[in-house]
């Protein structure tokens, strides 16, 4: 989609995977921080909209760099190993 967006081809043998991989790293690194902001939030009480949405929403906590790396890091071995060709999920023997 990042790709796309920018007007890459599929073509492109370098930049549109790199720009895949940067789109996987980002969307786990934010999810990783939305989740342990939610986690915070429900244990002092708070329902799941107000949590996200409250008097202290998720894009007002601080970031912790070391934990949206390791985020980062983790989603991009989860997608090399369950969507990649060949990986648990949607392995396909070709025809």
């Amino acid at each position: 989609m990042i790709g796309s967006t920018l007007r890459i081809s599929c073509a492109t043998r370098v930049l549109a995977p790199c720009l895949g991989a940067v789109g996987v790293g980002a969307a786990s690194a934010l999810s990783g921080h939305i989740s342990r902001h939610l986690k915070r939030r429900t244990e002092e009480g708070k329902g799941i909209i107000e949590a996200m949405v409250g008097d202290s929403p998720f894009w007002s906590s601080r970031l912790d760099i070391n934990e949206a790396v390791l985020d980062a890091i983790t989603g991009l071995a989860i997608f090399k190993v369950c969507f990649i060709e060949g990986g648990i999920v949607f392995y396909r023997q070709a025809y």
